[in-house]
């Protein structure tokens, strides 16, 4: 099974120009989106939705009980956790520990996705040197791996959502 992950090229410049920090509150912010966007799908009223003003980890756990499985909530919970300790927590950092417990987070064919596709990256991409195992990227080069597959699970799900719809203008 061939997966291709969509991207947007703001949410690729996001994870390519900042430093840790940067890195992951841009991403949360692009995910966050996402999911706000998914979540207004459900809603008969969007404004009201709008109006609770609700932290992500209630999105999150609203998305699950919309019948979106663990395989998106599980990753969802798990960056945005990230995100909280990069946000609340002096000298935080990204650490292989960390990105293990990100990678860990994702189901058993999520992260046969993610392996498929870093195998893909480094033969169509030969001259990074990219190495042969994921978990011998630097820590910040792992999480841009994860925070593209939860990106990409949204952006599917809003396309499997939205197929058929008449698209409504989107408000800024």
């Amino acid at each position: 099974m061939t997966t291709s992950f969509p991207t947007d090229d703001a949410f690729q410049n996001a994870l390519n120009r900042e430093d840790e920090l940067g890195r992951v509150i841009r991403a949360h912010l692009h995910i966050e989106n996402l999911v706000d966007r998914l979540l207004l799908l459900k809603f008969s009223k969007p404004e009201v939705f709008q109006k609770m003003r609700l932290e992500f980890s209630a999105r999150v756990m609203l998305l699950e009980a919309f019948g979106y499985g663990r395989m998106l909530t599980m990753p969802l919970a798990a960056i945005g956790n990230l995100r909280n300790d990069f946000a609340h927590k002096v000298d935080f950092a990204l650490t292989s520990e960390r990105m293990e417990g990100l990678y860990n987070s994702f189901d058993v064919e999520g992260k046969e996705i993610i392996q498929q596709s870093y195998r893909r990256t480094r033969t169509q991409m030969p001259e990074t040197n990219a190495p042969h195992t994921m978990k011998s990227l630097k820590p910040q080069d792992r999480f841009t791996f994860y925070a593209v597959s939860i990106h990409a699970m949204l952006v599917i799900c809003l396309k499997e959502q939205t197929a058929g719809r008449p698209q409504a203008p989107r408000r800024t």
